[in-house]
């Protein structure tokens, strides 16, 4: 008798087994591992010197990351065709951790696997537009 329950369990497993691997060849996935972060951007009119302290014409942050950006690009362009984006990555335990993870679920983007870092804080960019350059250039 406990050899035909061993068995039979076997048999539920291999089914079970054979359905998971049937949905997931179904299931058309993009994951993404990658990183996020936020970025701080600071208009200015040139390149500050070393050491100098400038005023800003303006100020803005917007949650970015090449792995952030990556997975809301995938998620803009082929949730029609059937495919779900998926990002894994990790974040810091501050003030932007929210605003990077709404910045995905808001997309669409799965981040069930974007963890917290205890004690670590979330990535940044220092981003400088100087003006100065945009008229040179033009």
């Amino acid at each position: 008798m406990r050899n035909f329950k061993l068995l039979h369990t076997n048999k539920e497993a291999s089914s079970q087994r054979q359905q998971h691997h049937h949905e997931m060849a179904e299931e058309k996935s993009i994951v993404i591992l990658g990183s996020l972060n936020m970025d701080l951007v600071m208009v200015t009119p040139r390149i500050p010197a070393p050491g100098e302290t400038m005023h800003g014409t303006s100020f803005a942050s917007h949650p970015g990351g090449k792995g952030l950006n990556q997975a809301v690009a995938a998620q803009r362009l082929l949730p029609k065709e059937g495919w779900k984006t998926y990002m894994i990555g990790r974040v810091g335990n501050d003030e932007f951790s929210g605003k990077l993870r709404e910045s995905l679920s808001s997309e669409g983007v799965d981040i069930s696997e974007v963890k917290t870092a205890s004690g670590k804080a979330s990535g940044v960019a220092l981003i400088l537009v100087c003006l100065s350059y945009f008229m040179w250039a033009n």
